[in-house]
């Protein structure tokens, strides 16, 4: 996909995340939505061929290692810092899906740039 539409794609989803409801089974239909808007980002990377060191390929080669939710956010935040159109990607997941979160894309990679270095990445 091309980042124009994963900006349509994110958008679409935004709006279904939006009007999802408070009950339980809204909840877990929110969280999905969430999820597939990420992993929009995590698969443009790929196919973009950005690695981390040598992550993704080398975790994936190895049939021991899980990759888990937070080594993709680990990978997604820290081709945010390097690459713009990633972070052009990732400010529009955060300020579509959580508006109120940061006042401005600025904040957002200060914020990111934070989790990276604070340790809260524990993987």
């Amino acid at each position: 996909m091309t980042k124009e539409e994963i900006f349509k794609a994110m958008n679409e989803l935004a709006l279904q995340h939006a009007s999802s409801g408070d009950e339980l089974e809204d909840l877990k239909d929110s969280d999905w939505f969430e999820s597939q808007a990420f992993y929009l980002i995590v698969d443009y990377c790929k196919s973009m061929n950005y690695q981390v060191g040598r992550f993704p390929d080398s975790i994936a080669n190895d049939d021991s290692t899980e990759i888990s939710e937070k080594h993709l956010m680990l990978y997604a935040d820290k081709l945010t810092l390097t690459n713009s159109d990633v972070a052009e990607l990732h400010w529009h997941w955060v300020s579509s899906f959580w508006p109120d979160q940061f006042k401005d894309k600025e904040e957002f990679l200060d914020s990111t740039a934070t989790r990276i270095s604070g340790g809260f990445y524990d993987i």
